[in-house]
Order: C-alpha cells, then sequence, then structure tokens
C-alpha cells in the first residue's frame, strides 16, 4: 500500500464536514492485467432517499516536491492511469485531485499547467 500524503487526514476530516461518507481508504481499483492502484479515499455522498448516491475517488497531493512541474508531472500521470482503471472497471467513480489553494495558485502561475488541467479535464477539491 502506498504512502499517504501529510493531508490526508485533513483532507479526510473536511470532505466528512461536507457531508461526505467514507467508503475506502484507500479505494482499490484492480486492473486487467494485475495492475491494482491504490487511490487515496473514495466517498459517497447521499443526496437523498429518492436520488441515486454519488461518488467520488479522492487522490491527495501536497505539492511538497522540489518543483511545482515535478509535482504536477506526477499528479498528471497518476490522474490519467487511475482515471483509466476506474473505466476499466466500468464503475460510476468520479476521479478529483484534493489540492491545497496554494498548490493550485503554483498552477495557475504557469500557463503550461493551466492548458494541461483544461486538456484532460481534472477536476480539483480546493482546500
Amino acid at each position: 500500500m502506498p504512502k499517504r500524503d501529510n493531508l490526508h487526514q485533513v483532507v479526510k476530516i473536511a470532505l466528512y464536514k461536507e457531508g461526505w461518507n467514507i467508503t475506502y481508504d484507500p479505494l482499490f481499483v484492480p486492473t486487467e492485467g494485475g495492475i491494482n492502484f491504490f487511490i487515496d479515499l473514495g466517498m459517497e455522498r447521499f443526496i437523498g432517499a429518492e436520488k441515486e448516491g454519488e461518488k467520488i475517488a479522492v487522490e491527495i497531493k501536497s505539492f511538497d516536491a522540489i518543483t511545482p512541474f515535478y509535482s504536477f508531472y506526477e499528479l498528471l500521470g497518476q490522474y490519467l492511469m487511475y482515471e483509466m482503471a476506474i473505466e476499466e472497471q466500468d464503475t460510476n467513480w468520479s476521479l478529483f485531485v484534493a489540492i491545497t489553494q496554494s498548490g493550485f495558485e503554483k498552477l495557475e502561475e504557469a500557463p503550461i499547467f493551466k492548458r494541461a488541467i483544461a486538456k484532460f479535464m481534472l477536476k480539483f477539491i480546493i482546500f
């Protein structure tokens, strides 16, 4: 199992306060061919008795690497692989990245990061 990000518990508490039920910590996603992924959190929020539950998988990133470029490079690779693994399982999980406000602002400063976020349709939870 992979090492947890130093903000893991902070994100977990914040999401719980927003009404999310942590159902997996981590979310195990097997793939064809035996490659397995562990996404930091899997959560469900139930909107009401008459509506279906919404499910999200959250990868937590602190951007504590030497450069924002390397952190984003790593994040993008993980995001794309996790997204493909989730699709392979034919589930209704939506993938998000939890990132600090300051980490997101670093990404917003560089046009190439902004273009990559738009091109690959990354979804963020900013805290």
